[in-house]
């Protein structure tokens, strides 16, 4: 194929897109939509119905129960292979410690938007781009350090602490919204 004379200037000038930038703008773009989706179905249960619930036990009672329970229902794929095909018991583990420390930063979106929409779009995001890593992480790696690896959860975790502590300290009230008591 023969480019017309006046576009190589242009394409010369273009400045080249790094391949994983490249794929992490398409993995949002095309893959946010139907990931939304599909987390919106786990949200409502977690966020919109657990945390509701679970809300008189405060701000980290909440977020370690929501988050053990929803690392343990993802053990049976686990198990089948996704996620850690390599090695997926200790996958279940590594899940299920990710979940329970990345779950504040769910819970903190939940009662600040007041909403499950800003959990759902976090997960979905979260789920759309997570397999980039996984094409370069194997074995002990991508327990580690991959997207739902031990060090993930405890930094992002990390950053809501020092971000807003003030939450944490506070109790969650149940009823028609998600407000903190004063």
């Amino acid at each position: 194929m023969k480019w017309a004379p006046e576009t190589d200037d242009v394409r010369r000038k273009l400045v080249p897109i790094p391949t994983p930038v490249f794929f992490i703008v398409q993995g949002l773009v095309s893959g946010l939509p139907i990931n939304a989706l599909v987390a919106l179905g786990e949200e409502l249960g977690w966020r919109g119905l657990l945390l509701r619930e679970l809300s008189p036990l405060g701000f980290w009672r909440v977020s370690l129960l929501t988050g053990t329970v929803w690392g343990i229902c993802h053990a049976p794929l686990i198990l089948q292979g996704h996620n850690f095909p390599d090695a997926p018991y200790a996958g279940v583990v590594v899940m299920t410690v990710w979940t329970v420390a990345g779950t504040p930063v769910f819970t903190y979106l939940t009662v600040r938007a007041q909403s499950v929409l800003a959990p759902t779009l976090l997960h979905g995001s979260f789920n759309a781009v997570a397999s980039l890593s996984l094409v370069s992480l194997t074995g002990a790696g991508a327990l580690l350090v991959g997207p739902v690896g031990v060090g993930t959860g405890l930094i992002a975790t990390g950053a809501c602490i020092v971000y807003d502590r003030p939450l944490a300290a506070t109790p969650l009230t149940t009823g028609g919204s998600l407000q903190m008591s004063e």
